[in-house]
Order: C-alpha cells, then sequence, then structure tokens
C-alpha cells in the first residue's frame, strides 16, 4: 500500500500528485526468502505505472483566484495576458486602495 501512495505522490505524467485513483489489492503472497517491504513497495509501483496509462489519466489545470492589482492606464496590459492564455472569468474590477 506504501509504494502505491508513493507513486501517488510522484505521477507518471508530469511527477505532480495523481488524485482521484483507487487500489484494489486481489490477491499476493509471501515468501521468506524474497519478500521484503522494499520488495512490496516496488512492486507496487510497478503495478501503478503499468495500469495508470490504460485509464487514460488528464492533466487538470490549476484553478486559482488571481488579484491584480495596476494603474487604469495598464488595465489592458496586466488583464490581457491571463484572459488570452486561460479566458479566466472576471470577477469586477474595484479601485485600488491606494494611490499610485
Amino acid at each position: 500500500m506504501q509504494g502505491f501512495r508513493d507513486a501517488l505522490q510522484r505521477g507518471i505524467l508530469t511527477g505532480n500528485p495523481v488524485s482521484g485513483c483507487k487500489f484494489i489489492l486481489e490477491d499476493g503472497a509471501a515468501h521468506q526468502v524474497d519478500s521484503s517491504e522494499l520488495a512490496f513497495r516496488l512492486a507496487a509501483q510497478g503495478a501503478f505505472r503499468e495500469a495508470f496509462p490504460l485509464g487514460r489519466p488528464t492533466v487538470l489545470e490549476p484553478i486559482m483566484s488571481v488579484e491584480i492589482v495596476a494603474p487604469i492606464e495598464f488595465q489592458g496590459a496586466s488583464l490581457g495576458p491571463p484572459l488570452r492564455c486561460c479566458g479566466l472569468p472576471l470577477l469586477g474590477f474595484a479601485p485600488p486602495p491606494f494611490p499610485f
């Protein structure tokens, strides 16, 4: 189980944590000579690396709240790139809390 958790922390697509993934152990056996914690951990990581691409994973964009504070004359230059890039919804404009 720990090997699976380790694999989730370092996803195989981008190296970022993986969410929404479940692990079900159906069968397993231990042998006195060959079985160790490291062997089970590596087996779980290998199983994850093999099975994960079969689920057609998708990289999700992060959702952030961003506040941009700039003088009114720079409004287009400061808001243009984020809107062009991601099509972010604007929640409104407010005058700056302090004069520039």
